[in-house]
Formats: structure tokens, sequence, C-alpha cells
């Protein structure tokens, strides 16, 4: 019997809510398509045809005005420590909001995208918290990804598609930050407070890894803050603590950073 990834109701959902999808490779990413940003689209018959094609496929919404749609990126562990310094400065996100859960442990939250279309911004809003709006997606519950801790996306609410049909308005203090980078930029201290945070976030995640996975885990961590424009001496420093806990060799963990930041 054939596997499905996709329910046809779930497409179903996704395409009247006006969202443009494509299908991606089987527990990727990567497009099944190509010029996947013009060929998305939230025609039901076509969505289903590509099910067909792709019986395993993932499927990945386009962010911006083409969907109405911009979601607010945050990465596990190092995103949320950020995002909190960054309500602190601004306001509290309405937790009430659209929230799918990614594989990794962090969250998509959802918004209705505003009039206006706005630039995607990468690291923008803080470390480890991404703006996805124009020329930007992300994949969709339930798709999968096969190298991460929990696998799949899935949605953290009941009655999910009346959010998917009307999600909450993008705060105006990001629509601010985002269109008046400069102005709205939150204070030294404010951004140093996001930073130590995450680091920090790193730093205790990495100190509970064992044996089979600490390589790995000081890998991605040390990519996460070379990512974030951290030197490789700030790396060296505090994964370096942490590692060492884990029961990693001083020149076991030089190298898996060096590699890191090549």
């Amino acid at each position: 019997m054939m596997k499905y990834r996709f329910h046809p109701k779930a497409l179903e959902v996704y395409a009247q809510a006006g969202w443009r999808l494509y299908p991606c490779a089987p527990g990727q990413k990567k497009p099944l398509i190509t010029d996947y940003y013009e060929r998305a689209t939230s025609d039901l018959s076509q969505l289903l045809a590509w099910r067909e094609q792709w019986p395993d496929a993932n499927f990945a919404v386009v962010t911006g005005k083409a969907s109405g749609i911009v979601a607010l990126d945050i990465d596990a562990p190092y995103g949320f420590p950020a995002l909190r310094a960054l309500e602190e400065a601004f306001a509290k996100l309405d937790m009430d909001s659209l929230i799918q859960a990614t594989p990794n442990g962090g969250w998509h939250v959802i918004f209705k995208a505003p009039e206006q279309p706005l630039p995607s911004k990468p690291k923008l809003l803080g470390w480890g918290v991404e703006l996805r709006a124009e020329r930007a997606s992300i994949l969709l519950s339930p798709s999968v990804v096969h190298d991460a801790p929990y696998e799949s996306y899935a949605w953290t609410l009941h009655n999910v598609e009346q959010y998917i049909t009307n999600p909450q308005p993008l705060p105006s203090w990001i629509v601010d930050l985002v269109n008046h980078a400069e102005a709205m930029r939150p204070s030294t201290g404010v951004m140093r407070a996001a930073r130590e945070a995450s680091i920090n976030g790193l730093v205790a995640w990495l100190s509970q890894q064992r044996e089979g996975n600490r390589n790995a885990a000081l890998y991605w961590c040390a990519k996460r803050m070379r990512d974030g424009g951290l030197p490789i001496s700030d790396a060296m420093l505090h994964l370096g603590i942490a590692a060492r806990k884990t029961g990693l060799e001083d020149k076991e963990i030089e190298r898996t950073i060096r590699s890191a930041y090549k």
C-alpha cells in the first residue's frame, strides 16, 4: 500500500486559506520543483497531483504577500532567551497565536502579513529569531526532517483550522523594527542581554549531551555561534567549558569548533 505523508484534508485546509505551497524532498527542505517561489500554488488539484507524484514529499509554504502570512522563526535552544530579551524591550507576543513546533524544538509563530510587504530579516530581531516574509518559506506540518531530534513539524493548538484561516496580525513593533531598523534597534544593553541569554541557552543544552551525540552537538552549537557573528574565541571559551563537562578532550573540542568555523 502506498504511503502518503500528507492527508488530502491537510492540503485542502492550507489551500482554502490561500497558502501557496510547493513540494520538498522526503525528510528534507530541498524543493522538488524548479522556480518554486513562482510555481508555489493554492490550487488543490495541483497540490494533490504533486502528492501523487511524490507520495512521501514534504510541503512548504511561501511566506509574504503570496500567501498572506509571515512567520517568526525561533530557533531552539538559543532563540527563546533572545526572544524573551526582545519582549522585555518591546512587548510580549500573544501566545494565542498560530504556532508550529519545529523538529529542533523551535517555533514558527505565524501571523497575518501586513498590507505593505516586508523583507525577510535574518537576525534582525535578535540572534536565533528571524522574520520569514518575502522570498522565504517554511515547511508545514506534518513534514518531517530525518536528522532532527523530534523529526516532525506539528501545530501546537487544537482547532488549528480557524487559526490557519485567520491568523493574528503581525505585532506593530515587529513591523516598525523591520521598516525602521536603525531607529528602532534595541539598545546595546538589550542586544547584549539577548546575545548572552542565547549563549547560555547553547551552553546549557550542550552540557546535557551524552556520548554518541557530543561531537555533533558541539559542532551544531559552534555553527550557530559562527552564524551569529561571534568570534571563534567566544566559542572556544563558552562551548569549551560545556563540552569538557560532557567528557570531550580539549584537542577534540578545538578540532570540532575550528571545523565549524571554516
